[in-house]
């Protein structure tokens, strides 16, 4: 009884409305979960300097969170041991985007243009659903996620919208 009590609260929990935040708190967080994975893997990770780090942005934490952590988990999925990850920030109009980009083998160029939606996948043990969710938040939020070609790997960018 009282883990279903416990469910039923979690599940009516009002979503969190859209403060300010510093863009460094929410990798700080996504990289709390996926640290290990990434070191077992032997991946290099560069983060963004310090002081793009402190780029604050108008969102809901935990929703940034869970776009970012959906991107960096695919990302070190992408990865072969000792791959490259790198995390990069820049300001735009009214906005700040955070990249996510590996050095793996990239997206097929027959799944580009179905990318973010629902079922569409290039992973055997995937459902294709984390992408198509992580947009549709990034919209909700009032910003975007964006598949960007790049010659080494894929390269994810989150658009948020500034504090």
């Amino acid at each position: 009884g009282e883990i279903t009590e416990e469910q039923l609260h979690f599940s009516r929990r009002q979503v969190e409305e859209p403060r300010d935040i510093r863009l460094g708190e929410v990798i700080d967080g996504s990289l709390l979960l996926l640290r290990d994975q990434i070191r077992q893997k032997g991946i290099a990770l560069t983060l963004p300097a310090p002081e793009a780090s402190a780029a604050m942005v108008r969102a809901r934490h935990v929703q940034l969170e869970q776009v970012l952590v959906n991107l960096l988990q695919n990302a070190v999925q992408a990865c072969e041991p000792g791959g490259q990850i790198a995390l990069e920030i820049s300001p735009g109009a009214g906005v700040v985007r955070l990249g996510v980009n590996d050095d793996g083998p990239g997206v097929p160029p027959a799944l580009r243009d179905t990318l973010f939606q629902p079922f569409v996948t290039g992973k055997s043990e995937g459902i294709g659903l984390g992408l198509a969710i992580a947009q549709d938040i990034m919209r909700q939020l009032g910003g975007d996620l964006t598949y960007s070609h790049s010659a080494k790997g894929a390269r994810f960018i989150m658009t948020i919208p500034a504090a």
